[in-house]
């Protein structure tokens, strides 16, 4: 499910998301429906600056495993959407992709899962939370740069996005070099930083 422009939402809307998130289901008045197992939510936001946006609450941004931040198109990619959006208009789409079967997708879920984590790796995941939470035991200066600790699913939630990451289950400091570069997309739901 694509989310689109989330923080124009009104508080209904995004307390319904808020439930299909976090419970799998979703509720018509007394009757509720349980989603299928292969759901996902992706959502996009407009700057916080513009008229009629407003900040996601706390409880909703915990729910998404990352934040990718986009920035404006470079010259051959604002070529390529300019082409894209002509061969629409002219009905002159690629041929649709090859589509994977759930089936496939459950399967490689399996075998991620059951991938070994390196106690070491499995450690500094946690001291990074337990940091969040009690920052003043790492560092002077930490404390003022979070707003409040990451809950467990901020734990959970570094723990799957580097499940795939190649070389992340290896040798210890290959495996902290990737998560270092590649977990920011993750940090900005989990560890809120004080403007």
């Amino acid at each position: 499910m694509l989310a689109d422009e989330i923080n124009r939402a009104p508080a209904k809307v995004q307390s319904a998301l808020l439930e299909a998130m976090g419970e799998h289901q979703v509720s018509v008045g007394r009757e509720s429906f349980t989603l299928p197992p292969l759901f996902l939510v992706m959502a996009t936001q407009n700057p916080i600056e513009q008229e009629g946006t407003y900040p996601l609450p706390e409880a909703q941004l915990d729910r998404f495993l990352m934040h990718v931040t986009i920035d404006y198109p470079v010259i051959e990619a604002e070529r390529d959407i300019l082409h894209l959006v002509r061969d629409e208009a002219a009905n002159k789409l690629a041929e649709p992709p090859k589509q994977v079967a759930q089936e496939n997708l459950f399967e490689a879920r399996q075998e991620i899962l059951a991938m070994h984590m390196a106690p070491e790796v499995e450690e500094y995941i946690i001291q990074l939370i337990m940091a969040s939470r009690q920052p003043e035991l790492y560092g002077e200066d930490l404390a003022s740069w979070l707003e409040y600790g990451a809950s467990p699913r901020g734990t959970i939630s570094l723990d799957r996005w580097h499940e795939p990451t190649p070389g992340f289950r290896g040798e210890i400091s290959s495996a902290r070099m990737t998560f270092k570069k590649s977990c920011l997309t993750c940090y900005a739901t989990k560890f809120p930083i004080k403007l």
